[in-house]
């Protein structure tokens, strides 16, 4: 890799799957592979490879690096691109987004969840970093950046991704199923187990505990319909968005849930009393973590209160203690807390930052117990259990005016008011309102009254 002595050398021992990615001289390579199956990698070393027999060879040319999003691009695929990067090949300019080569070319490093991201610009070569996140519309027009004048060599691409979506995403469906019909088209799948430089006790472990459809997806990097999922609905299009600037006045909670071995996760939530939509806007993923940390993040975020895991009430009191803020216990209710969920995302009420990372993959994988179980399992629990205790009481008022479970305790009468339709007002008597009693949720459950 190195020609002159202002660069240094690249050490790096591809595996089998990697080598395949290297020797490749199609037009188009889509890598598909399990968490650390070592897809960045061969994504860094490939494009500075094209990059630099570019130079050896007299060509000057422009070049992309494409991600979903820049916290991935800044939390990944740059952090790769800059570990294996040559001294002496170009100079990253972070103001403007792009690395100056040393022959007057450009390195363009742009994201997809910018409008336009690509447009106005050519590629030589580009490298598309965790493709399955971008949209199809996203993939066309970084095509069309490739085309070449006539005569000249066509631009190549290559995608590097973990499978996110189902089967009938456009990845799978436009690319993958119809990859024997695309001469141009090189595809490759690994998995964990693939990469011989990692620990595969953690991957052995997974296979043997985890729900079979996320192991596919998650180590085995296969599209895959994730069996008895929780969440369906929820889907990183409709649900995630960019951060922004929480207004004074909307209310700030959070959810708790608690761990020592596994991660404690506090989710921070607000509300929009304007648009009625709910916003997860941060997120606390740590596990081992004493009194004291988890009382100094609720704190510093100072939320109006906190509902916490039911089953973790002395470690609670304990950070009562810490940030002297309100703390009330869940209620656990498994069934409606899930219903109340999902009502939020069928109604696209709920947002989530993309900064919330743990909370979007575990939403993704969050799905019932093995054998046809009610229970979830407990992989990817930490995260959906915080979001769903964070909305199991109305302490701060904003399932609207609601105090009551919607049931008259005498009569039993059930109101049919639902405390998340905030365009409707309850009808309710003074007689039939219980202070910080969460609604049963009757209209979207298969609670009866009187079970309720």
């Amino acid at each position: 890799m190195a020609d002159n002595e202002n660069q240094k050398q690249i050490v790096f021992t591809p595996h089998r799957h990697q080598q395949q990615v290297l020797d490749s001289l199609h037009e188009q390579i889509l890598v598909v592979a399990g968490h650390r199956g070592g897809k960045t990698t061969v994504g860094a070393i490939w494009l500075i490879r094209e990059i630099a027999n570019d130079i050896k060879n007299g060509v000057k040319a422009d070049y992309l690096v494409l991600g979903p999003t820049y916290r991935v691009l800044n939390q990944s695929t740059l952090r790769t691109l800059f570990t294996y990067w040559p001294k002496g090949l170009g100079t990253y300019k972070k103001q403007d987004s792009i690395i100056q080569l040393n022959n007057g070319g450009v390195v363009w490093i742009r994201s997809a969840d910018k409008p336009d991201a690509v447009e106005g610009l050519t590629a030589r070569r580009c490298w598309m970093d965790e493709a399955a996140l971008c949209n199809e519309t996203t993939y066309d027009k970084v095509c069309q950046r490739l085309v070449q004048k006539a005569g000249e060599p066509k631009g190549r691409l290559l995608m590097t991704t973990t499978p996110y979506g189902s089967p009938s995403s456009w990845m799978n469906l436009r690319l993958i199923q119809l990859r024997n019909q695309l001469p141009w088209l090189l595809y490759v799948n690994f998995s964990m187990a693939d990469n011989p430089y990692i620990d595969r006790s953690v991957y052995d472990r997974a296979k043997a505990t985890m729900n079979e459809s996320v192991f596919q997806r998650d180590f085995e990097g296969r599209f895959v319909k994730i069996e008895g999922l929780i969440y369906p609905e929820f889907n990183r299009i409709d649900h995630i968005i960019e951060p922004f600037e929480i207004p004074a006045h909307w209310p700030r909670w959070s959810g708790l849930d608690y761990g020592w071995s596994d991660p404690t996760a506090i989710l921070a939530i607000t509300f929009d009393p304007e648009g009625k939509e709910f916003y997860v806007y941060k997120e606390f993923y740590k596990n081992r973590q004493l009194a004291e940390k988890i009382g100094g993040f609720l704190k510093d975020e100072k939320f109006t209160y906190t509902i916490y895991d039911p089953a973790a009430v002395a470690v609670m009191n304990e950070v009562r203690t810490v940030c002297k803020l309100r703390m009330e216990p869940a209620d656990n209710s498994v069934d409606v807390g899930i219903q109340r969920i999902t009502k939020l995302l069928k109604e696209n009420r709920i947002k989530i930052f993309d900064c919330c990372e743990n909370l979007i993959r575990e939403m993704e994988g969050y799905c019932y117990d093995k054998n046809g179980s009610s229970k979830p399992a407990h992989d990817c629990s930490h995260s959906p259990d915080g979001l769903r205790y964070g909305f199991s009481k109305n302490l701060a008022g904003v399932y609207d005016l609601v105090r009551v479970g919607g049931v008259s305790r005498k009569g039993k009468r059930n109101t049919g008011f639902d405390p998340l339709d905030l365009y409707k007002k309850p009808t309710l008597s003074k007689a039939e309102r219980e202070t910080n009693e969460p609604m049963p949720y009757k209209s979207f459950t298969d609670l009866t009254v009187d079970e309720i």
